[in-house]
């Protein structure tokens, strides 16, 4: 049973709206970009382990898709996290492509192309992560299972070159028959059914999402985003309202709701639930007061004044 599901992070729908807007030319452009790289695999690689965890057909257990909480003094966050009635695994997912190989310092080094890419060692993250959260369920009192961990490499084009003594690291393909392998070093149930969904419940209720505003983290000025609607169909024009429709030149696509999906970019780029018609005019580049008040007339409206407010979310 899934307690929390899988979804796309707050911090990767920050950026995928971000990207296409900054402006390329400033200096912070590449930093940006290369993070939604990494926020995407991240996410692309949480997302394929469903697939392998249906493959089980698990009986009376409970997931737990990227599962950030407070730990002993810092926050920590599970790609994916299982558990039964004997045994609770925590599952580290990498969606790296080459070939991958850990150093003698334990670094973790992929090669790929002509790169070569320096990671911290994802088994000992999955360890710390383990620490972690066996202090939060003791603070709970419900340190009741034993955790184990794993790592595993989600991308189909990665070479792994791993020693073979170290087994809690594979590719996303072998995780069924490592699942089936912990099964049956702990066959005997340690809690009930009941007293397991309580420990994933009480987790999910203790589940906080990192929502950084990455506008104020990085310092960015309103002047480097640019405004407008982009083109629903090829989405790489702003689109212009003419007779009351959006008109994209490139590729002559009409879309008269396509202000809505820019509207969600604005929520999401500011972390604001609410927009006044002033700033609606300011992002949808339109001119006219009257016009943009059609346009938010489906939103709530709070207030009655020329300062009126209209959510978002």
């Amino acid at each position: 049973m899934i307690i929390l599901p899988h979804s796309k992070p707050p911090e990767l729908e920050q950026l995928e709206a971000l990207v296409p807007r900054y402006k390329r030319n400033d200096q912070t452009y590449q930093t940006i970009q290369d993070r939604l790289g990494k926020e995407l695999a991240g996410y692309l690689g949480e997302r394929s382990l469903q697939y392998y965890i249906k493959l089980l057909n698990l009986k009376d257990h409970f997931l737990l898709f990227g599962f950030r909480a407070k730990g002993n003094d810092s926050y920590f966050q599970i790609d994916l996290l299982l558990i039964t009635q004997s045994f609770i695994l925590i599952i580290e997912a990498k969606h790296l492509k080459g070939t991958l190989s850990i150093n003698e310092s334990g670094q973790l080094i992929q090669e790929n192309e002509d790169e070569i890419e320096v990671y911290q060692n994802p088994l000992i993250q999955a360890n710390i992560q383990r620490s972690q959260l066996s202090h939060l369920l003791s603070r709970l009192s419900l340190d009741l299972l034993p955790i184990y961990t794993c790592v595993t490499f989600t991308h189909p084009k990665s070479i792994i070159n791993i020693n073979k003594n170290t087994t809690e690291i594979f590719p996303s393909q072998n995780l069924p028959n490592y699942i089936y392998k912990i099964q049956s070093q702990n066959q005997t149930p340690l809690v009930s059914t009941q007293k397991a969904n309580t420990i994933a419940k009480s987790l999910k209720i203790r589940h906080t999402p990192k929502n950084n505003n990455l506008i104020n983290y990085y310092g960015i000025t309103d002047h480097l985003i640019k405004k407008g609607v982009w083109c629903t169909q090829c989405k790489s024009t702003i689109m212009k309202r003419i007779h009351g429709n959006w008109h994209c030149s490139k590729c002559n696509h009409k879309d008269k709701t396509a202000h809505l999906q820019a509207l969600r970019e604005f929520a999401v780029l500011y972390d604001r639930q609410y927009i006044t018609n002033k700033e609606a005019r300011s992002f949808l580049k339109i001119q006219s007061e009257s016009t943009t008040k059609r346009l938010l007339s489906k939103f709530e409206r709070k207030g009655d004044t020329k300062g009126s407010e209209y959510l978002l979310k």
